[in-house]
C-alpha cells in the first residue's frame, strides 16, 4: 500500500471518484489508471508517485480534496 503523499492523493481521488465509497475497488482502479498513465510506479506490490509527474497527481488531488472528509 502506498504511504505519505501518494496515499493521501490516492485516497482523495478514490473516495471522490466513486459514489459507492468502495475504497478497495477505488484504490485498485485508481492505481491501475495512474500506473497506465505512468504517474505511479509499482514494484513488488509497493507503489510510489513518479517524481516527474507527482505535481500532476497533487494538482488533481487538491482539486477534489473538498469532497473528502478529513481524518
Amino acid at each position: 500500500m502506498p504511504s505519505g503523499m501518494a496515499k493521501n492523493c490516492l485516497h482523495a481521488i478514490s473516495t471522490a471518484t466513486f459514489p459507492n465509497k468502495d475504497e478497495d475497488y477505488a484504490v485498485k482502479v485508481g492505481l491501475r489508471m495512474l500506473t497506465l498513465r505512468h504517474m505511479v510506479m509499482g514494484v513488488d506490490g509497493k507503489f510510489s508517485l513518479t517524481p516527474k509527474l507527482a505535481h500532476i497527481v497533487q494538482y488533481y488531488a487538491n482539486a477534489i480534496a473538498h469532497h473528502v472528509e478529513s481524518d
